[in-house]
């Protein structure tokens, strides 16, 4: 789990929230500046129906996403794709479906194409729980192997 540093005690949480955060993570570019941020943040805010301290605390998470090392390498990436559908069919033969918050390819050390999933989550507490690291594995899996690429999955408390 990677931390931004932006989660604060007493901050909204819930559904919501988290859907607004989503909301301006997918479309604030990489390199926006306050305004941009907090516009994104009023817009959504608007359509969700957030209190204006949830729009408050929103521009603050995307704040302080945005600073993260994993969102400034996904700038400088070859390939970026947010809010991406995948599926992907299981060794049992099951399907999972699901909507990667992030993924970028970059090389690693060796020069090697690798492929970075994130996850955003906003109720990150001193843990994850299974479920989310699961999760992020599987948006993992399903990128590697639509891609042929190796890719590894990242939770990000946002």
């Amino acid at each position: 789990v990677a931390r931004t540093g932006a989660w604060t005690e007493g901050r909204p949480t819930g559904a919501r929230f988290g859907t607004l955060v989503h909301a301006v993570l997918a479309d604030v570019p990489f390199d926006a500046e306050d305004e941009v941020v907090r516009g994104l943040a009023q817009t959504q805010g608007r359509l969700l129906g957030a209190s204006a301290e949830e729009v408050e605390a929103a521009v603050e998470a995307v704040r302080g996403a945005l600073g993260h090392p994993l969102l400034r390498r996904a700038a400088e990436a070859t390939r970026c794709r947010r809010e991406t559908p995948v599926h992907h069919r299981l060794e049992d033969g099951s399907v999972v479906e699901g909507v990667v918050d992030l993924a970028f390819e970059e090389a690693d050390p060796f020069g090697e194409a690798r492929w970075t999933v994130v996850d955003f989550k906003t109720d990150l507490g001193a843990g994850a729980p299974d479920e989310y690291v699961v999760q992020v594995e599987l948006y993992a899996a399903a990128i590697e192997a639509a891609t042929g690429t190796p890719a590894d999955g990242v939770l990000l408390a946002v």
